[in-house]
């Protein structure tokens, strides 16, 4: 039970635990998009590059 607090406690401070959702690669100024979220409190965001 201590460990999921804990984990809880790294996502509010900013330490998230993330995985690769979906990927899109491409070329030129858009290169690669990964769409991630986070294992534990599920946060998602995009990321490209």
């Amino acid at each position: 039970m201590r460990k999921i607090k804990f984990s809880y406690l790294l996502c509010l401070l900013g330490v998230h635990r993330y995985k690769i959702i979906d990927s899109t690669y491409g070329f030129g100024s858009t290169g690669a998009i990964k769409k991630i979220k986070c294992k534990i409190c599920g946060i998602e965001k995009t990321k490209s590059g």
